[in-house]
C-alpha cells in the first residue's frame, strides 16, 4: 500500500508535465490505453479466474464514467494548481464516501461520523478558500474530481461483493479507453518519441499502483490499510517541490492536516462493525 501510494504522485507528476504541452484529452485516452493493456497482461500471468465475466456490468461501466471524469478533472486542476494541493483537496473523497453512504448503501451514519465529516469539510475550505481570490480557481475542480472518487468507491464496495478486483479494474480501464477513443482524435497533435515514452508511464505506473492496491487488500483489511493511504500526500509535496518549486503555504499544510486527521479517525471508526 506504502509502494503503490508513493508511486502514484510519480505518475501524476509526469502527467502534469505532458499537459503542459499537450490536450489533456490524449493525456487520459494514453493513460487507459496503456493501463488496460498492462491490466490484461497482469490477469494473464496471475490467470485470474473468469476475468471479463462481471454481475454488475451497468455497475462497472459507472464506475469507469466516474473514472473519467476523477481523473479528467484533475489533469485540468493540476495544470493550474500544484499537485499537492490538488492530491490534499482528493482527499476529501473519504467524507463525500460517508455523506453518500446513507443514501446510497442503506448505511446507518451516526453523529461521530457526521461530525468527522463537518472537520473535513472545514480542512477543504481552508486549502480552496473560495472567494478569497488567493487560490486558483481550478482549486474548486477537485471537489467535483474528489465527488467522483467516492462514487467510485461506493460502486467499488457494491462490486466486490460479487466480482473478482481485477476483472473491475479491467472495466475501469476498457471503459475509460472506449469512451476517450472517440473524442481524442479532434484533439490530436503529433507525439515525439520521448512523449509516448511518458504517455507509456503514466498509464503502466497507474495500472503497476491500482495492482499493488489489489495485493495489499488480500493480505489485510481496508480499516487497516486506509492510514496507509496518505503516504500520497507525502510523494505529491516531495515530488511537487522537485519537479516545479510548488511549496504549499501555512493554509494549505493546516488544511491538508485537518483532512488527514479527519481521514484517520474515520478510519479508527471504521475498525468498528457499528457505526457511530
Amino acid at each position: 500500500m506504502v509502494a503503490a501510494c508513493l508511486l502514484f504522485p510519480a505518475g501524476d507528476t509526469i502527467a502534469k508535465h505532458l499537459v503542459g504541452t499537450y490536450h489533456l484529452l490524449m493525456i487520459l485516452w494514453a493513460k487507459f490505453l496503456f493501463q488496460t493493456a498492462s491490466v490484461l497482461i497482469v490477469m494473464a500471468l496471475s490467470r485470474t479466474p473468469h476475468p471479463f465475466r462481471t454481475r454488475l456490468p451497468g455497475v462497472q461501466i459507472g464506475r469507469g464514467l466516474a473514472g473519467i471524469g476523477s481523473y479528467g478533472t484533475f489533469l485540468l486542476a493540476i495544470s493550474y494548481i500544484p499537485l499537492a494541493d490538488a492530491v490534499a483537496i482528493e482527499f476529501s473523497s473519504p467524507l463525500m464516501v460517508v455523506a453518500l453512504a446513507a443514501p446510497l448503501l442503506g448505511e446507518r451514519v451516526g453523529w461521530k461520523r457526521w461530525t468527522v465529516v463537518l472537520v473535513g469539510f472545514a480542512g477543504t475550505l481552508l486549502i480552496v478558500r473560495p472567494g478569497m481570490g488567493s487560490v486558483h480557481w481550478a482549486a474548486t475542480l477537485m471537489l467535483f474530481a474528489a465527488f467522483c472518487v467516492a462514487l467510485m468507491q461506493i460502486m467499488s464496495a457494491l462490486l466486490a461483493r460479487v466480482d473478482h478486483p481485477m476483472t473491475s479494474l479491467f472495466y475501469l480501464s476498457l471503459t475509460g479507453l472506449v469512451a476517450t477513443s472517440i473524442p481524442v482524435a479532434f484533439f490530436w497533435d503529433p507525439l515525439a518519441p520521448p512523449a509516448w515514452g511518458l504517455m507509456v508511464a503514466v498509464g503502466a505506473i497507474a495500472a503497476f499502483c491500482h495492482y499493488l492496491f489489489v495485493w495489499a487488500y488480500q493480505f489485510a483489511s481496508a480499516s487497516l490499510l486506509a492510514p496507509f493511504i496518505y503516504a500520497q500526500i507525502v510523494g505529491a509535496v516531495v515530488l511537487g517541490f522537485l519537479v516545479f518549486g510548488d511549496v504549499p503555504d501555512l493554509w494549505t499544510i493546516i488544511g491538508t492536516t485537518t483532512l488527514v486527521a479527519s481521514g484517520l479517525y474515520l478510519a479508527r471508526i471504521s475498525r468498528h462493525d457499528t457505526p457511530r
